[in-house]
Order: structure tokens, then C-alpha cells, then sequence
């Protein structure tokens, strides 16, 4: 860390320095958890200013407390106001006693889970990626779930939502996806 040093230095330094440090750094987070303590220890006004994030979160659906993705999708679309590049691997897998490979039961589950996701308004590019695993075990590229014409929909309207600027309202669905179960319409705060 001795890029940092210069921070060390004096007051004055710091004070204007480290906006551009959140600034111009790509955070990399690989749970919710990790973003919720990073929200609460540092200055929302260094929050606010963080314009690149990058996570990756493995989530088995019966165990990771739905209440904890809540709080850190609203921490990114609420208090992350500079955030402008938004790239998500989303890795999950079934546990517990829930059927596998029941792709209606487990889209519903996953739409649950980035449903919050829509929040999210100004962003310059946004990319999501997911894979479906049965077991939290297996060594496979997960099932090819995101190629279904449902989730490519889900994908590209998320997409679109998240990256209209605030305050413009996005439209139900597009005229060539009218028989499309994408939800709307999103006002953008």
C-alpha cells in the first residue's frame, strides 16, 4: 500500500485525495455481507462516490437470508449515487429440499432475489452473469439456464433499467417483447 502513503502525509492532501480513490478503484466483493460492512464503515459521502463495483455471489437459495440481499441491493441503488459500472456473477445452487432442475420454481426464486436490482438507475454499463448449480459441489459451468428465452429477456430489461438515468421512466415493455412476463412500468428515482 504505498500508493497510499501520499494520503498520510497531511490533512489537506487526504481531504482532497481520497474522493479519488473511491473514485477511480474497482471494488471487488465477493458477498453481500462484504458490501453492507463496507456501507457502514466508511463516510456516505465515500460511498456515494465509488463509481465501479464488481461481485461475485455464490448463493445457495435455502441459507443466504433473503433480508441481507435486500439491505445491499438498497445500499447499491439508494446510497451508491456515483456508481456507473455494475458487473455481477450471480453463482447459485438448490440445497435443502427443494426439486433441482425445476426451472419454473427456480426462476421465480431468482427473479425474487434480483427483483431489487430494478432500483438501480443511472448506470453506464451493466453486466450480469449467472450460473445454476444443483449441488454447491459441482464442477460443471453450471446449466446453460441464461440462455432460456425468459431469462435473456429478464437479463436485457434489467440491463435497460438500470442503466436509464434517473428520473426517466422506463416503459412496460418493448413492442417486440409485448407477450414478454417482463414486469413494469419502473419509475426511476
Amino acid at each position: 500500500m504505498q500508493r497510499l502513503a501520499l494520503l498520510k502525509t497531511c490533512r489537506q492532501i487526504y481531504v482532497e485525495a481520497i474522493p479519488v480513490l473511491y473514485s477511480n478503484w474497482k471494488f471487488y466483493i465477493r458477498d453481500m455481507e462484504t458490501l453492507i460492512h463496507l456501507s457502514t464503515t466508511i463516510l456516505p459521502q465515500r460511498l456515494a462516490t465509488i463509481r465501479s463495483l464488481h461481485m461475485t455471489l455464490p448463493i445457495c437459495f435455502d441459507h443466504e437470508p433473503y433480508s441481507q440481499l435486500a439491505v445491499g441491493w438498497d445500499t447499491v441503488a439508494t446510497r451508491m449515487t456515483g456508481l456507473r459500472h455494475f458487473a455481477l456473477r450471480w453463482s447459485y445452487y438448490v440445497c435443502g429440499n427443494h426439486p433441482p432442475n425445476t426451472s419454473g420454481w427456480a426462476q421465480s426464486l431468482e427473479r425474487k432475489y434480483l427483483e431489487p436490482l430494478l432500483r438501480i438507475r443511472g448506470l453506464e454499463d451493466f453486466d450480469l452473469e449467472y450460473d445454476r448449480y444443483d449441488t454447491p459441489d459441482e464442477d460443471d459451468e453450471g446449466d446453460s439456464f441464461d440462455t432460456s428465452a425468459e431469462a435473456v429477456a429478464w437479463k436485457e430489461h434489467l440491463k435497460r433499467v438500470v442503466c436509464t438515468p434517473r428520473g426517466r421512466i422506463v416503459e412496460e415493455v418493448d413492442s417486440a417483447n409485448e407477450e414478454s412476463e417482463v414486469p413494469g412500468p419502473w419509475v426511476i428515482g
